[in-house]
C-alpha cells in the first residue's frame, strides 16, 4: 500500500510579487518533501493576489496530501504548473 503524504513533511512557500507596469502579479510558490523540490512561478491578473497567499498555500498543501509519496515524488514540474493554474482558476471562482 502506497503511503500519503503527510503536511507535516512538507515545507514550502508562496509569495507574491506585484507588477503595477503590466497591472499583474507575479507569484513565486515552492513546496519541498520526500526528496522533491519543485520552485516555479506564474503570472495573475488578480492584483490583491498577495491577500490570498495563504490561502493558496493551504489549497496546495491540501491538494499534495491528497497524493501518494510515490506520486508526489513522481510528478513533474509541468505537472505541478498545472496543478497551480487549476487551483488559481478556483480560488478565481471562489471570489466572485
Amino acid at each position: 500500500m502506497l503511503k500519503k503524504v503527510d503536511e507535516s513533511d512538507l515545507k514550502g512557500c508562496v509569495w507574491a510579487e506585484p507588477l503595477p507596469i503590466y497591472r499583474k502579479t507575479r507569484v513565486h510558490v515552492e513546496i519541498e518533501g520526500y526528496g522533491k523540490k519543485i520552485t516555479t512561478e506564474f503570472k495573475t491578473d488578480d492584483m490583491d493576489f498577495s491577500k490570498k497567499a495563504s490561502f493558496f498555500k493551504r489549497a496546495l498543501f491540501e491538494r499534495a496530501e491528497m497524493m501518494s509519496q510515490f506520486d508526489f515524488r513522481e510528478t513533474t514540474t509541468e505537472e505541478w504548473n498545472r496543478i497551480i493554474l487549476e487551483l488559481e482558476e478556483a480560488i478565481k471562482c471562489i471570489q466572485k
